[in-house]
């Protein structure tokens, strides 16, 4: 698992090989549309931990210390780790894969570094989830340092 870092630093992302939707989302204090992301058959497996049935992450949604953004194909949840230091977890449906993805995290983003302290933001890459390692590239994000057994799959 590799930790991908990225800042509010403008021009560090990729360009795009297709045209980048304007993508609006949405700060949510129930998990329903979360939860509906995390528990689709191809998210599911990526963020299932040790849990032996259908995820319920309405804590960490009613919890107002995070942020959780939400879109048509996906959801997005910060959590505070230090002052202006925040942890991102991703989760996006097959059908918003790629150009979405990628308009939904910008505008994520830029949701984040207007609206909250964030000064930088840490995501979490599982070895082996291209989707999640193209997306993180694709917005500018760089490596930081691996973890051994650092992610809980299946």
């Amino acid at each position: 698992m590799s930790t991908v870092k990225t800042n509010g630093a403008a021009g560090t992302a990729k360009p795009a090989s297709e045209p980048i939707p304007d993508v609006a989302v949405e700060r949510r204090f129930d998990a329903e549309r979360l939860n509906a992301v995390a528990n689709h058959p191809e998210v599911f497996p990526w963020v299932r931990g040790l849990s032996p049935g259908a995820l319920d992450l309405s804590g960490g949604a009613e919890n107002p210390q995070n942020v959780v953004l939400t879109g048509d194909h996906g959801a997005i949840v910060f959590t505070p780790v230090l002052p202006a230091i925040w942890e991102v977890h991703t989760q996006v449906v097959p059908e918003g894969r790629g150009a979405w993805a990628r308009g939904f995290v910008e505008a994520a983003l830029r949701w984040m570094f207007t609206q909250t302290n964030a000064a930088e933001l840490l995501t979490r890459v599982p070895e082996g989830n291209a989707p999640a390692a193209a997306l993180a590239r694709s917005i500018g994000g760089r490596s930081a340092f691996d973890v051994a057994r650092g992610w809980v799959f299946e």
